[in-house]
């Protein structure tokens, strides 16, 4: 669940949210640090290498490039074989 791995909960409910755009880090005239938004959302400084595959233990839609990682990463699971007998 991202907003459990973000921190988030049901307190921030309706909060504001202040996304930085890629101009600068304005977005809306404002800069990122004079806004009085509960959670803020800013881009990385340069795009993060990524890439893409099939998803995995499904049936429809496989084709699709649905599940997305940066090369290396150890937390990215490996597709893993049927169990043997099945």
């Amino acid at each position: 669940n991202l907003g459990a791995v973000l921190g988030l909960d049901l307190d921030l409910d309706g909060a504001t949210l202040h996304v930085v755009g890629g101009d600068g880090g304005r977005a809306g005239g404002r800069a990122a640090e004079d806004t009085d938004a509960a959670f803020t959302l800013t881009p990385p400084a340069s795009p993060v290498e990524h890439v893409h595959g099939p998803r995995i233990g499904i049936s429809k839609n496989v084709e699709a490039p649905l599940r997305f990682w940066i090369p290396g990463d150890r937390t990215v699971t490996t597709p893993r074989g049927r169990p043997k007998g099945v």
